[in-house]
């Protein structure tokens, strides 16, 4: 389980390494909601960043990028499945890498990745 925590960890950090990079671009290209705070707080202030508040958070910013008919940003839906993973919630995280690899094909080597250390989790 320690290496999953490392991998999944490994992952956000380059996430929002990444996607720093892409601060500067289209705003209006993605909803972004509460995602850049959110995985700022996870790493920088942890004792702060509840798995439970992120997800709460970060499922109100899935509804409003419905609304606007915005497409969510790379790495969104990692980040949530790594809360939902977090909190045990195998299920949910599972459907986060799945819908992360389905908008995203680029992700899928780690998002599988992930998928089959999670499913070694339900065994």
């Amino acid at each position: 389980m320690a290496e999953i925590k490392g991998v999944i960890l490994l992952f956000c950090l380059l996430a929002a390494f990444l996607l720093s990079g892409c601060a500067t671009g289209n705003r209006n290209l993605y909803h972004w909601g509460s995602y850049e705070s959110q995985v700022y707080n996870t790493y920088c202030e942890p004792d702060e960043a509840s798995a439970s508040n992120q997800i709460e958070k970060m499922e109100a910013d899935i509804e409003v990028a419905r609304s606007k008919g915005l497409p969510l940003p790379p790495g969104f839906r990692a980040h949530l499945g790594y809360l939902y993973f977090m909190q045990g919630k195998y299920d949910l995280a599972t459907q986060s890498f799945e819908a992360e690899k389905q908008a995203f094909p680029e992700s899928a080597a780690l998002m599988n990745r992930f998928i089959t250390q999670i499913k070694g989790q339900d065994a």
